[in-house]
């Protein structure tokens, strides 16, 4: 189930042994693949590398493929993996198995925004639904957030409706029309919607979002639609992330699909950031509880508190390897 780097011990993890640390936090990657294709033992190794180098413990999981499976048996195995390192990350990997950041790219976005979302709804966790499938934060690069793509950003794209029909065809293997409410549930954006002010029991995590602007596969739009979303729930509500970590939205001027998967400055540069985000994540929240209080309404005083989100452009010519 779970998988990566072959310098280390186990088979299955990826860490850096010249720094790793005991209890060590453990970032659980999903590949992406659109949902079809990919593998555990494929992912970006340039970034894997650059957090095991923290000393985190980091986890590259398989999951069911479509046509195969529709969803959601994608996030419920990523569920699952999830309940896996609960119960033996810290035999097996001297890991803390209650600090996990969720992290993916693409489709591996899309369920990473889902696994930070939607760990209240037990209807994903069939046959364990005991298992705190929380996470403390989450890394979403060019992931897609709206499978019903209410903006019209992939029509817009493309002058038809190919995205909507692979999704129904292949992912959901359903009409649209006919399972509205499948397709809202299968949305992150959905998540984040007014109507769910009072329905996610647990504080949403910190985010980091990235995205190339030369992305010509999932628009930068997308990803920047799912942010300002993000911010106006936190507005909404006491959700502000915990320990004061800012949101990060991360835009990577030039950067195409998969940017990342070939060491480059820019590669590099994306990592970096990625880091010092998951640096200043453990530091402030590490002995913050897992369990977050409920969500309310906002006062205009815990407005002006709430944490403000962060927007950086990345600076790939300041990058050096």
């Amino acid at each position: 189930m779970l998988c990566i780097a072959r310098r280390a011990t186990n088979k299955d993890v990826a860490r850096d042994h010249r720094d790793a640390m005991p209890n060590a936090p453990i970032l659980l990657f999903v590949h992406g693949g659109g949902w079809i294709i990919g593998s555990r033992v494929n992912p970006p190794l340039p970034f894997v590398h650059q957090v095991a180098t923290l000393g985190w413990v980091v986890c590259v999981i398989d999951y069911q493929l479509s046509p195969r499976v529709a969803f959601p048996e994608h996030l419920i195995d990523s569920k699952r993996a999830i309940a896996y390192l609960r119960e033996h990350a810290r035999k097996q990997f001297d890991a803390n198995p209650n600090f996990i950041v969720a992290a993916g790219e693409s489709a591996g976005g899309h369920l990473a925004s889902l696994l930070a979302l939607t760990s209240t709804d037990k209807s994903f966790q069939p046959g364990f639904e005991d298992v705190d499938t929380s996470v403390c934060g989450c890394i979403d690069t060019y992931g897609v957030h709206d499978f019903k793509d209410r903006n019209g950003l992939h029509f817009y794209k493309d002058k038809d409706h190919s995205f909507q029909h692979f999704v129904e065809l292949m992912v959901m293997q359903k009409k649209l029309s006919e399972s509205d409410v499948a397709f809202e549930s299968a949305s992150p954006i959905s998540w984040l919607g007014e109507d769910k002010t009072h329905q996610l029991m647990r504080a949403i995590p910190p985010f980091l979002v990235a995205h190339g602007t030369f992305d010509t596969v999932v628009p930068c739009d997308d990803s920047r639609l799912f942010f300002e979303q993000l911010q106006s729930y936190r507005q909404r509500t006491l959700d502000h992330p915990v320990g004061g970590v800012s949101d990060v939205f991360l835009e990577i001027p030039g950067a195409h699909h998969a940017f990342n998967y070939l060491l480059s400055p820019r590669a590099f540069a994306y990592g970096q950031a990625v880091c010092a985000f998951l640096t200043n994540l453990f530091q402030k929240t590490r002995d913050s509880p897992t369990q977050c209080p409920p969500s309310r309404v906002l006062s205009d005083m815990d407005q002006q508190a709430a944490t403000m989100p962060t927007i950086i452009t990345v600076n790939t010519t300041a990058a050096r390897l």
